[in-house]
């Protein structure tokens, strides 16, 4: 005997048909045929998927007769069509048995709880959750009873630490890089300015795209902790590299010992004009000069991810903000880096040689 249990609004019961398969064989009907039919009536049957103007949709057959009340009457109106070509009513090869049903309890981390969740087809999670918690706000639950996210917003919610410990965490490795490179602390952090002014970049893209902060966008930002700071690296270190040369040089000619010196302890062998000429002249010439690679290793970033950015197909919505905020953090670094990082080195590196040469007496 297989049971079939349907749940019903009506009555609170449980209709239970009890279908014997030793009297399908007589009615020329076999166990798959029954069972199809009670699935497709009480529960629904996947059937495939549809597929136009590149939508893909869901196929499921199903019944309207869980809207009305199970009776022998309900049952009557349903007729199955064997294989032999027969049509057998189903009140004459099961029987249907009214019981008093059990209400299910669920329970999470001990507690008793209730799941209510819903299909989103406009807003997106965060504007329904902020919309929840302030009806919650307004209206609140009584005494003993609490509310907790489920579903996508626990899963940003329990993501978010993880994420900033990433970012925290790659800011300070390209930050020991850039010390590594440069032999300096100060001339890093610089270079590390483009990384808060990108926030800039990334929130006018996604308002420009009508997108919002979500759990993959900030994915998109932890990328940019290490893209954003390969112009300013280029810029920076080949600025450093042309004063070294043109200070080793000079030093050559006056015949001023700087054997086992490094780069930054040379700084003061020479005098201060000439110093400050080497830093005017070379902070110019090296802007202009890595103009053309800075453009061209940015630019070939960008427009390779606005086909992401602005794509609107099939799963769209997942992966185009991440282009977005790549495309938006990139371009923002791109104007930093070529129009205020050479003023910020200038400023700071005079003001390290005044510092320098003030120790001297000079």
């Amino acid at each position: 005997v297989t049971t079939v249990a349907v749940d019903t609004d009506y009555n609170e019961i449980d209709a239970v048909i009890n279908v014997s398969y030793d009297y399908l064989s007589s009615l020329g009907l076999t166990g798959y045929e029954a069972g199809m039919t009670s699935a497709i009536l009480f529960n629904g049957v996947d059937a495939g998927t549809y597929t136009e103007n590149g939508g893909r949709y869901d196929i499921r057959i199903t019944s309207d007769i869980n809207d009305y009340l199970i009776s022998e009457s309900t049952l009557s109106m349903i007729r199955l069509h064997s294989l032999s070509g027969k049509d057998i009513a189903l009140p004459s090869l099961s029987e249907l048995e009214m019981r008093n049903a059990l209400s299910s309890i669920n329970h999470e981390d001990r507690v008793k709880s209730v799941g209510v969740s819903a299909t989103l087809t406009t807003e997106s999670t965060t504007a329904i959750t902020e919309r929840v918690n302030e009806y919650l706000r307004e209206n609140p639950l009584p005494a003993g009873v609490s509310v907790s996210e489920g579903g996508l917003g626990e899963l940003v919610s329990d993501a978010m630490g993880p994420i900033i410990q990433a970012i925290v965490i790659a800011v300070f490795f390209v930050y020991m890089v850039m010390v590594l490179v440069f032999e300096r602390f100060k001339q890093p952090l610089l270079v590390m300015l483009t990384v808060p002014f990108c926030i800039i970049g990334v929130i006018v893209s996604l308002v420009v795209f009508n997108s919002t902060l979500n759990l993959v966008s900030i994915l998109g930002v932890v990328s940019l902790a290490g893209m954003l700071v390969n112009n300013g690296i280029i810029m920076v270190d080949y600025i450093n590299q042309k004063r070294e040369e043109e200070r080793t040089e000079l030093c050559r000619r006056e015949g001023i010992d700087f054997s086992f010196m490094t780069a930054t302890e040379m700084v003061g062998l020479l005098p201060h004009e000439t110093e400050l000429e080497f830093l005017k002249r070379h902070t110019r010439e090296g802007t202009s000069s890595r103009l053309r690679p800075i453009l061209m290793s940015s630019l070939t970033t960008i427009l390779g991810v606005i086909p992401m950015a602005i794509a609107t197909g099939e799963g769209a919505e997942i992966y185009a903000p991440l282009g977005q905020v790549i495309m938006g953090g990139l371009t923002t670094s791109l104007f930093i880096t070529l129009f205020l990082m050479p003023v910020l080195y200038y400023l700071s590196e005079r003001a390290n040689l005044r510092r320098v040469y003030s120790k001297k007496g000079e």
